[in-house]
C-alpha cells in the first residue's frame, strides 16, 4: 500500500526491533487522523539531514547515527544572454 499526505510521528518498537510507523494525516473532510502501520521491515529515508534526528528522537542509538556527513555544496550562478540558453535548471551545477 502507498499512503500518501502523512507525517511519521513514532517508531513501533519491540526492544531494538522496528515493527512499523505511527503517522498522522487528513481524511478527505481534512480531519486529522492517526494511521498505523505494522510491518515486518521499516525503511526511514528521510534525507541525510533529517533521518538521524528522527531515529535518535526516537531511541534509535548508535554511534554512527549522524557522524561522518560529507556535504559538497553546490550552486549555479547564471546571467540571462539573449542568444544562448544553457538549461541551467536542467544540469548538475559542478564547476
Amino acid at each position: 500500500f502507498l499512503y500518501t499526505g502523512f507525517r511519521v510521528d513514532e517508531l513501533l518498537r519491540d526492544g531494538a526491533r522496528v515493527g512499523g510507523v505511527v503517522a498522522t494525516g487528513r481524511d478527505s473532510a481534512g480531519n486529522s487522523f492517526r494511521l498505523t502501520v505494522k510491518a515486518r521491515a521499516t525503511v526511514i529515508a528521510m534525507g541525510a539531514l533529517l533521518t538521524p534526528n528522527f531515529l535518535r528522537a526516537n531511541g534509535v542509538r548508535n554511534d554512527w547515527l549522524g557522524n561522518n556527513l560529507s556535504i559538497h555544496p553546490a550552486g549555479a550562478v547564471t546571467a540571462w544572454f539573449p542568444d544562448r540558453e544553457f538549461n541551467n535548471s536542467l544540469t548538475i551545477p559542478q564547476g
